[in-house]
């Protein structure tokens, strides 16, 4: 059985960079926070790479979406 790569957006990336930013949790919680809000399950790796990419000023980022 081979498992379906998943890709968020670039807007809900930058949900997610806000998000942590305002809520820190472990990295599972995001994940569960990630399948509540837009159904998809990724892996901890992603949530991992996606934290780790430098946003300046993320709720300007989310509004030029």
């Amino acid at each position: 059985m081979s498992s379906k790569k998943v890709m968020l957006t670039d807007t809900q990336k930058t949900a997610l960079y806000i998000y942590a930013c305002n809520n820190k949790m472990t990295r599972a919680k995001y994940i569960d926070w990630i399948e509540e809000q837009w159904s998809v399950r990724i892996d901890k790796s992603t949530v991992s790479r996606i934290l780790k990419t430098t946003v300046t000023v993320p709720e300007v980022e989310l509004a030029l979406k």
